[in-house]
């Protein structure tokens, strides 16, 4: 499985955020979005009103390496925070929007392909071969409760689409 190791100092990003609380997901979805549909919700909400347009238009904050960030996670009482944006520039001021960090990590980045209207999202797939097959074999282990997903440009609708999952990770101690 293809990935790539980067040191990432922290990321300012500005956007939205959301606590969810306990998020309980629906294991017999049909379709990715019904898996967590509160969180669709608040993606779709982002997606089709003004905060992606902000983000785009007024500030034009959609720029490498991350363009578009989901940051999901989860806080020591079990409940979710989900913050989607962009990367902010410094010294900047966003009045309509609400700055968030994207901590300092060691990130395992996988390339995830493949269009988002099919019925498994393609970072949920690539999550699952991470989980299943780079895991087991690589010399990390991950940092739990924290993921981050890139958005780039492109035809979301085309199965040649492709996002990336990042992953915070740490070297196995051996012994």
């Amino acid at each position: 499985m293809e990935y790539r190791i980067e040191q990432k100092s922290i990321v300012h990003c500005a956007g939205i955020v959301k606590n969810f609380g306990k998020v309980t997901i629906n294991k017999d979805a049909k379709h990715w979005t019904e898996e967590t549909p509160e969180i669709w919700r608040f993606w779709d909400h982002f997606l089709d009103h003004g905060e992606n347009i902000i983000l785009r238009d007024k500030y034009k904050l959609y720029r490498p390496p991350f363009y578009q960030v989901g940051f999901n996670r989860t806080l020591e009482n079990g409940d979710t925070v989900v913050s989607i944006g962009a990367e902010a520039k410094p010294g900047e001021a966003y009045s309509e929007l609400t700055l968030f960090d994207i901590p300092a990590y060691t990130w395992a980045v996988f390339t995830a392909k493949g269009t988002l209207n099919q019925k498994e999202h393609p970072i949920g797939k690539t999550m699952t071969r991470v989980l299943a097959e780079w895991l087991p074999a690589s010399d990390y282990e991950l940092i739990k409760g924290i993921s981050l997903e890139t958005y780039g440009p492109g035809d979301t609708q085309s199965d040649d689409y492709t996002c990336e999952l990042w992953l915070p990770v740490k070297k196995k101690i051996k012994g």
